[in-house]
C-alpha cells in the first residue's frame, strides 16, 4: 500500500512518524516495544482504511456493527481519534 495517508496529531497540527505513534500504542496498552512490526498490525488495518478516506470515527462504527472488535482494538481506535485526525490524498474510483 502506498503511503497515501498521514495522522495529524491534533494539538500541534502536524504528521506524526507511524513508529512515533505505535510506540505510543505500545504504552497505551502495555504492550512490550517491537521494532520489527506494528502492533495487532494497527498501521495496515487503520491505515489502508484512512488510505481510503476513512475517519477514525467511522472505523470506530465499522466495528461496532459487524463483526464486533475485541475491547484492545476499541481501546486503540478511540485513543487515535482523541487524539489524531485521518489526511489522506488519494482515494480509490468506485
Amino acid at each position: 500500500m502506498p503511503n497515501s495517508f498521514q495522522f495529524i496529531e491534533r494539538t500541534s497540527g502536524k504528521a506524526e512518524k507511524f513508529s512515533s505513534i505505535d510506540d505510543k500504542i505500545r504504552e497505551l496498552v502495555a504492550a512490550h516495544p517491537d521494532e520489527k512490526s506494528y502492533y495487532r498490525g494497527w498501521y495496515d488495518a487503520f491505515g489502508l482504511e484512512a488510505a481510503i478516506g476513512w475517519s477514525f470515527e467511522r472505523m470506530i462504527l465499522e466495528r461496532i456493527s459487524d463483526p464486533p472488535a475485541d475491547d484492545e482494538i476499541m481501546t486503540i481506535l478511540q485513543w487515535l481519534a482523541a487524539n489524531y485526525e485521518t489526511d489522506a490524498w488519494y482515494s480509490p474510483k468506485y
